[in-house]
């Protein structure tokens, strides 16, 4: 059988670009390497952005914004210069929600539902080898002993950070460093802030992560230099973490913390860049690009990429057939007319800053415009490009220094 789509990885991107394809008519294989459905990505802290919220829906999945399934939540910052914390949720209508959504909770899900949609999905396989054939691609794929080929039409390479794909195509990634750590752990005995707020502390030149989750738990999150993360290490990677947040002012308690897991994380992540189209064939996710932690949006881009190229796809058919030239070229060009803007601003902030009083003086701008405020939790939850927000700033940065001058009779 020759499919129409084959898709090598079957985690958050290549499972919601199965779902979306598969309910265009195509027929899908979908080549994952762990071990069963029930298999989740267990390095990530789970944010999904309102950006891509909206991606659920085209799924069928909408339910998993259901207190059964997540928290709907929205950012809190605190800052140097106060506490950003505008009215309502995000967007124009600030009713858009950001989810806390586990990937015990989503990737489970979308494979169930990519099962009943009629994709195809085999597990413990690896793909050895990948050639162009007259049809489209033939894969040699590995399963156990066995050793087999899966013919496809269409090639998605959904295959993560450390894409084989990437490799076998000669996509070469774009490494930028990020200066910080990354710890986190599930708790208990951690009260949730008012309305389930997700709070994103500025602490110690580092950065404190709360997020309220279903069950009455919580994620702690911390990003800290690396030369601090080994002093975490040699002492008590716990207790460090406990003691990190408790010494954020408008952290809830930590008085009763039980940890729920180990602390995880990473001591090394640079961000990580590749083409979205190389050789025929479409990166999505952490293919395309793998960036710090702490901007959370691993989970949100993995979505929106599947959802953009299966936009893509759909505009390109023409009696139920892939033009596969036009569906990559218009899946390229939304791509770099949204992400790689995102990237610059997250890989920037990647490198720990050293002028204080500048990011005071940055925060209390934002402090003194409630526009700008809500502009700005907008720009964390992808909803506005950095371009947009950077305008603004500055339009406001002029108001507010020209009122000050007016106010001191200068």
């Amino acid at each position: 059988m020759i499919y129409d789509v084959v898709i090598v990885g079957g985690s958050a991107s290549g499972a919601a670009s199965s779902i979306l394809l598969r309910k265009l008519g195509l027929s899908v294989r979908v080549i994952e390497k762990l071990p069963s459905a029930s298999s989740y990505k267990k390095l990530c802290t789970h944010f999904i952005q309102p950006s891509a919220v909206p991606v659920l829906s085209q799924l069928g999945m909408a339910h998993l914004a259901e207190r059964d399934y997540s928290v709907r939540t929205r950012a809190t910052f605190i800052t140097p210069a106060g506490i950003i914390d505008p009215e309502g949720f995000y967007g124009i209508d600030s009713q858009q929600c950001a989810l806390n959504l586990e990937r015990s909770v989503l990737d489970p899900a979308l494979r169930q539902q990519a099962h009943e949609c009629g994709v195809e999905i085999g597990y413990a396989e690896r793909v050895m080898d990948v050639q162009r054939s007259p049809q489209g691609w033939q894969l040699t794929v590995e399963r156990t002993e066995e050793t087999f080929s899966i013919e496809g039409r269409f090639l998605i390479a959904a295959d993560g950070r450390m894409s084989l794909l990437a490799r076998l195509l000669d996509n070469p990634m774009q490494s930028y460093e990020n200066h910080r750590a990354t710890f986190f752990a599930y708790c208990s005995g951690i009260e949730s802030p008012a309305d389930n707020r997700s709070l994103f502390a500025h602490h110690q030149n580092g950065m404190a992560f709360l997020y309220p989750l279903i069950n009455g738990r919580t994620l702690l999150s911390a990003y800290i230099s690396k030369e601090t993360s080994q002093q975490w290490q040699q002492h008590d990677v716990k207790a460090s973490l406990v003691e990190f947040f408790a010494g954020v002012p408008a952290m809830p308690a930590m008085n009763n913390v039980t940890f729920e897991t180990q602390v995880m994380g990473y001591r090394d992540y640079p961000n990580l860049t590749r083409q979205p189209v190389c050789q025929d064939v479409a990166f999505i996710g952490d293919a395309a690009q793998s960036l710090d932690p702490m901007s959370g949006v691993g989970c949100s881009f993995a979505l929106q990429t599947a959802a953009m190229l299966a936009q893509s796809v759909e505009a390109s058919l023409q009696h139920g057939v892939v033009n596969t030239q036009l569906a990559l070229q218009t899946y390229q060009r939304q791509f770099n007319e949204y992400f790689p803007f995102h990237a610059r601003g997250i890989i920037a902030d990647s490198l720990i800053a050293k002028d204080d009083q500048g990011q005071k003086s940055t925060f209390g701008t934002i402090l003194n415009d409630s526009e700008l405020q809500r502009q700005y939790r907008d720009l964390t939850g992808r909803l506005i490009l950095p371009a947009a927000f950077q305008n603004k700033f500055l339009i406001s940065k002029i108001k507010q220094n020209a009122s000050e001058r007016k106010t001191l009779g200068t």
